[in-house]
């Protein structure tokens, strides 16, 4: 996260790392033994895999004081999910922040 902030705008930077890697509980188990456990090993370790989370996202925004009450807030957010694509995102706020 970095800003940087010249007369009354301040710019600012975000980015970020979401990852975490689920526990596979069945890799000790081998696979042969019976069908249905096998069938069991195999659905569980699908499960689990696709609950690792791979997400990465930046920020970029700017804050105007224009008046000494009153603040106009701009900022745009990218997310990506490295596991699926169809979850990627953008996301545009605008906010105006009064104080009386």
């Amino acid at each position: 996260m970095a800003g940087y902030q010249f007369d009354k705008v301040l710019l600012h930077v975000t980015y970020g790392i979401d990852e975490e890697t689920v526990n596979n509980y069945t890799s000790n188990v081998p696979f042969g033994l019976d069908p249905g456990l096998d069938f069991l090993k195999s659905a569980t370790q699908s499960l689990l895999a696709g609950q690792n989370v791979e997400e990465s996202y930046m920020t970029i925004g700017a804050r105007y004081e224009f008046h000494d009450s009153t603040i106009l807030k701009v900022e745009y957010t990218d997310f990506s999910n490295d596991n699926n694509s169809e979850s990627d995102a953008g996301l545009f706020r605008l906010a105006l922040v009064t104080v009386f």
